[in-house]
């Protein structure tokens, strides 16, 4: 396993195992939330930007019986991912933040001041809508949406996680003038960029 720090950037490449044990060092997360941190990523890659990375390599794995390298072999292989992560650290609170709001962090994680990210959290309502606005806008490949961002799931909820106040029974009732409403609210405390009837995210300006 290999992790390193460098200009606020979280690097780490091993095993899942691996992985986990440092995201529980570095990030302070617990082992079933770091696990659950690395689901999302895994089936939402999407969601980073162009300069970071999160790559999966497959290798076989030979299972033995027995422990503490005493064991032997049983002949047989097992399927395993090898992991590279090299991402911002303001992006590991970020997702964090989207993927469970009742996470914590200690007061020094990953090296940050962690009080712009503690900003953040008290900035995003857990029912407001922001958190389904903010990770669908993420999922553009320029991290970009206007108010009609969420038109293209035709009235169904597409974050099915969170919790929300447009969602009724696995529709969404947010309108176009409700999505505006939220993305002004984002640029207003700084977390988006308004540029005309687009807002763009940029991680630097919401620390």
């Amino acid at each position: 396993m290999s992790t390193n720090m460098e200009k606020e950037r979280l690097i780490i490449s091993g095993k899942r195992e691996e992985v986990i044990a440092s995201l529980r060092e570095q990030a302070g997360m617990d082992e079933a939330y770091a696990e659950k941190w690395l689901d999302f990523l895994e089936s939402d890659p999407s969601v980073l930007g162009d300069d970071e990375k999160f790559e999966q390599s497959l290798c076989m794995e030979e299972i033995e019986e027995g422990g503490d390298g005493g064991g032997f072999s049983l002949g047989l292989m097992m399927p395993k991912y090898n992991y590279y992560i090299n991402i911002k650290a303001a992006t590991v609170f970020l997702l964090s933040l989207i993927i469970d709001n009742k996470i914590s962090f200690p007061a020094v994680s990953l090296g940050l001041a962690v009080r712009g990210m503690n900003r953040l959290v008290q900035k995003i309502e857990e029912d407001s809508g922001g958190k389904c606005i903010l990770l669908e806008l993420w999922r553009q490949p320029e991290k970009t949406g206007r108010a009609d961002l969420l038109d293209r799931f035709k009235g169904e909820c597409c974050n099915n996680h969170l919790s929300c106040r447009f969602r009724n029974e696995g529709e969404c009732r947010c309108t176009c003038e409700d999505a505006a409403e939220i993305l002004e609210k984002l640029a207003d405390e700084g977390i988006l960029i308004r540029e005309g009837d687009t807002y763009r995210y940029d991680v630097i300006g919401s620390l």
